[in-house]
């Protein structure tokens, strides 16, 4: 007669060793999503800061037209400015698309895409 502890041996084994390829899968795809999710993260930070200088220096700015409310000054914000920042600060190489993409949601959740000025595409021009 075959040994008990054996057999329940012998099938947890087998029941472990055909979970293991999803459970590796499974691991796979959450750091996958969690880089991807950090990535976003390092390039939205990377944006703001790119936004908030600019705010800064156009509000260093002297106001020259009275009639201008001081709450719409333009500000100059380059989408080289974004890649430079990224490549600075975290080492993420971003293409020119990506970046004025990242730029342009932040300008909007900022609320500063009524009054900003971007650089155009390369090559546009």
């Amino acid at each position: 007669m075959p040994d008990p502890l054996a057999i329940a041996l012998s099938i947890s084994a087998a029941a472990l060793a055909a979970a293991l390829p999803a459970v590796r899968r499974a691991i796979h795809q959450h750091r996958a999503a969690r880089g991807a999710w950090h990535r976003r993260q390092q390039l939205i930070h990377a944006a703001d800061w790119t936004i908030t200088l600019a705010v800064r220096e156009a509000l260093a700015r002297p106001v020259l037209d009275l009639r201008e409310p001081d709450h719409v000054r333009r500000i100059s914000v380059r989408v080289a400015d974004v890649r430079r920042r990224a490549t600075a600060d975290f080492n993420v190489e971003l293409d020119h698309q990506e970046a004025e993409a990242i730029l342009r949601e932040r300008l909007k959740f900022r609320s500063y895409s009524q009054n900003a000025i971007t650089d155009p595409e390369p090559g546009s021009q």
